[in-house]
């Protein structure tokens, strides 16, 4: 996962081990609360979630109807 921010000196890679089941991405402010928590400009309070099934990993957007979500530089339109 890259993590991006505002301040190209924080930008950089970070690893998260992801359990299985649904793991949630957004801001501090997320409701219900972010496993992984980002922040920046563009990252929603609540923005995707990745779903660990079975040893198969796949993201969706939490609110469609915002920015978007991106996966290796494109944009998450359904389950990947």
């Amino acid at each position: 996962m890259q993590n991006l921010s505002e301040d190209p000196l924080l930008d950089g890679k970070v690893l998260y081990s992801l359990a299985k089941g649904e793991t949630l991405i957004g801001k501090k402010d997320g409701e219900p609360r972010s496993d992984i928590i980002l922040g920046g400009i563009g990252i929603r309070s609540n923005h995707a979630v990745i779903m660990n099934q079975e040893g198969s990993l796949f993201i969706d957007q939490v609110d469609s109807s915002e920015e978007g979500t991106f996966l290796n530089g494109l944009a998450v339109t359904e389950r990947k």
